[in-house]
């Protein structure tokens, strides 16, 4: 490149501003533009010898504009993506894609199966693949990705029964009672410790048949029992709620009145409607 430049020390840190100059800092202090295939001396930020560690990314911001260097202690990298998305990069925590308001969508870290956590750079090629650096190799990911893995370390109870989508929230139904996605965690929404075996969701409401009853979930994720007989499958046919339990199928009105017994098969695992209107049960 150009003319041969003696430049004592380490490259610290590399970057390029929107203006397309690229820039980069020696561990002397020295701060140096490329321009025209030239390297020139920008200015000097301090006579000490500066450390920093393997993992540790300077702030080109502070560099500019203070004169200082720091290290970025918390969110290292962002990267646009498309469709408004964004990925970040968390100091020791991963990859995390976030829509346009803000809200994270999932993690990519050890706990979903990437080698490590210590990301310092990454970059979208625009055709659908994320690359990045780790401290120990190169990786790319396709976007969106092509699934992520929630477990005990996101708030998930094991043993996973069910799981709908009611009103832009995941809901996942446990032996260990019903969790809703809240960013990268779920949280348990308060209806007990109890095994919630099936999700019934409708435009205004979810209906969850648990061990000790049947649940109604409100948009604004309220609920209310509406029966206290453990169901161990639910289906909402609008005006009328299918309750499948041990002693047979029964139904109700969705405020849990009228309940009327209609069918004596025991153990109703599953009740689904045919286009015909015609109702159909499964026991075990």
């Amino acid at each position: 490149m150009g003319k041969r430049h003696n430049i004592k020390g380490e490259i610290l840190e590399i970057w390029e501003e929107d203006n397309g100059v690229i820039y980069f800092i020696s561990n002397n202090g020295n701060i140096y533009e490329i321009t025209n295939n030239q390297i020139k001396l920008k200015e000097k930020v301090g006579d000490q010898v500066i450390t920093a560690g393997l993992t540790d990314i300077i702030d080109s911001d502070a560099l500019i504009e203070k004169g200082k260097v720091e290290a970025l202690t918390d969110t290292l990298v962002s990267e646009p993506l498309d469709n408004g998305l964004t990925a970040t990069v968390r100091k020791g925590q991963g990859l995390f894609i976030s829509d346009q308001n803000g809200r994270v969508l999932y993690a990519l870290n050890e706990a979903t199966s990437m080698p490590n956590n210590n990301i310092t750079y990454i970059k979208y090629d625009h055709h659908g693949t994320l690359w990045g650096i780790m401290d120990n190799g190169i990786f790319a990911i396709a976007l969106p990705s092509a699934y992520s893995h929630f477990t005990n370390d996101d708030g998930l109870s094991e043993g996973v029964i069910s799981i709908t989508k009611f009103k832009d929230n995941i809901y996942a139904g446990t032996l260990n009672g019903l969790f809703r996605l809240q960013g990268t965690h779920f949280v348990n929404v308060g209806l007990g410790n109890f095994a919630c075996w099936e999700l019934s969701a409708s435009s205004d409401r979810l209906l969850a048949a648990t061990a000790t009853g049947i649940y109604l979930i409100k948009p604004n994720g309220t609920y209310s029992l509406i029966s206290s007989e453990g169901a161990l499958s639910v289906y909402d046919a609008g005006d009328v709620i299918y309750s499948g339990e041990m002693g047979g199928l029964f139904t109700m009105t969705p405020d849990g009145k009228n309940r009327k017994k209609v069918c004596n098969l025991e153990k109703v695992s599953a009740v689904i409607c045919d286009k015909h209107g015609d109702i159909w049960i499964q026991n075990v």
